[in-house]
């Protein structure tokens, strides 16, 4: 039993891998809107630094992803200085942690590196989405203040079926007034 387990526990970490480069890439080709490279870091090991255990990816989605369910991508591809023009949102696209690394911190000093770059950028409010059963993402994006605003049901489609995902946000700023239900919301 304890072979089985380890073989279906490899074939799990090696299709959550293959997840993990497939969206990736989706992010780095742009398909998720421009990315903001001065947010994005990746963390080493302290033994290899060509052996990535982290890295969180930053881009930018249209302002609408604020107000409108299913707005997180450009209509139309924005323009080439759409991050110097600020002409969106900042959205932590994609957060990654080695399973193996888990819990020692490096999600938070990923996080901590990107927060430290958008409250000097200036940055209002960043976004994200996440899965609902993912608790360890959701505890660490609450650590850093973020809330849940909305959920959008049957959101994304997957090779499980079609999955919810719960829209994040946190402000950098004191909240502007008129936010809120008056304004509408992801849900």
């Amino acid at each position: 039993i304890n072979a089985v387990g380890a073989a279906l526990s490899a074939i799990r970490e090696a299709h959550a891998r293959a997840a993990a480069d497939g969206y990736l890439n989706r992010t780095l080709t742009g398909r998720d809107g421009p990315v903001i490279w001065p947010a994005c870091f990746r963390a080493a090991a302290t033994k290899r630094a060509d052996s990535t255990v982290g890295a969180i990816l930053v881009t930018l989605v249209p302002p609408e992803v604020l107000t409108e369910p299913f707005a997180g991508t450009w209509k139309t591809p924005p323009p080439p200085d759409a991050v110097e023009r600020r002409l969106g949102v900042p959205h932590l696209t994609w957060v990654f942690v080695d399973p193996w690394e888990a819990r020692r911190g490096i999600g938070t000093a990923l996080m901590a590196e990107a927060f430290a770059w958008a409250r000097w950028a200036g940055v209002e409010k960043i976004a994200l989405s996440v899965y609902p059963d993912n608790p360890a993402a959701r505890s660490l994006y609450a650590k850093f203040g973020f809330e849940e605003e909305g959920r959008l049901t049957g959101h994304s489609k997957k090779a499980v079926g079609y999955r919810d995902e719960i829209v994040m946000g946190v402000w950098l700023i004191p909240r502007p007034a008129g936010g809120g239900e008056e304004r509408g919301r992801a849900g």
